[in-house]
């Protein structure tokens, strides 16, 4: 499978980034293991303001690094089989070296207010928005 990548050689803005910490617009995920929790975190990004997931940076902002082609496959497969309608993300990568890189997954504002929801683990479909560093399940009405 091939995904649209742009590979970012600045790692001074990706430091920042970290820096910054976990918020509203920021995650960190050492990599993907449960694609319906992050699709979770997708859609409370689209319905709140956008943001920003870097995966290969654990939860303390340490630089882990993580494999590039398997992650994007997994947020892939998130949106497809977990969100509703499906979400538009942007990929990209900051590269250290060989082995160590960090993917970037860009979820846009939802700037047509539409509500986008996510399985959850009874296979009903929920809205969930960002709040903080938190992913909030609450209901359309509440936004």
């Amino acid at each position: 499978m091939r995904f649209d990548l742009k590979y970012i050689e600045d790692n001074e803005a990706l430091e920042k980034l970290i820096a910054q910490g976990e918020g509203e617009q920021l995650d960190f995920k050492q990599s993907i293991s449960n694609v319906k929790k992050i699709a979770k975190t997708l859609v409370a990004f689209a319905n709140t303001t956008g943001g920003k997931l870097l995966i290969g940076v654990n939860d303390s902002g340490l630089i882990v690094g993580c494999e590039i082609e398997e992650e994007m496959y997994m947020i892939d497969l998130a949106i497809t089989q977990y969100c509703k309608p499906k979400i538009a993300v942007e990929f990209s990568v900051y590269e250290f070296d060989e082995m160590l890189n960090v993917l970037v997954v860009d979820v846009k504002n939802n700037s047509i207010k539409q509500a986008y929801f996510s399985l959850d683990d009874n296979d009903e479909w929920q809205y969930y928005i960002r709040q903080r560093d938190k992913t909030i399940h609450t209901h359309v009405d509440d936004k």
